[in-house]
């Protein structure tokens, strides 16, 4: 059975920097949304938690794992990036 890896600390690391980013509408929607489900109003958090989301996905994915999304109704969906899922 495979060992489970201690949980990934999403907060705040050491080293910032400031960048401005250009947004496509759905974008910023897709964050406004994320701003009422993590319950915060600080953009900068949320796209911060979405890339460390995101950087933990390709890394699986790129190492050959699989990546599952369970719903509440029990579905699973398979996360594919197209160029990376194995």
């Amino acid at each position: 059975m495979p060992t489970s890896k201690p949980p990934i600390n999403l907060s705040k690391g050491p080293r910032r920097k400031n960048i401005q980013v250009q947004m496509a509408q759905r974008t910023l929607n897709i964050i406004e949304k994320a701003k009422h489900q993590l319950n915060t109003d600080n953009r900068s958090e949320i796209v911060k938690t979405m890339v460390d989301i995101s950087d933990m996905v390709i890394n699986a994915l790129s190492e050959g794992g699989t990546v599952i999304i369970e719903s509440k109704d029990g579905t699973r969906n398979k996360i594919v990036i197209p160029g990376i899922s194995k």
